[in-house]
């Protein structure tokens, strides 16, 4: 699970990635959050 965030808006959002590919989300996620997380 990666949890993300962007500031302005404050906006957070968590995703699932495998082996660095998105999983059950949009695959450009990673350009509109921060990864603030990878757990």
């Amino acid at each position: 699970m990666v949890i993300g965030a962007q500031l302005l808006p404050f906006q957070s959002h968590a995703w699932v990635e495998i082996d660095g590919r998105v999983i059950n989300d949009k695959p450009y996620i990673t350009e509109i959050f921060q990864v603030l997380e990878r757990c």
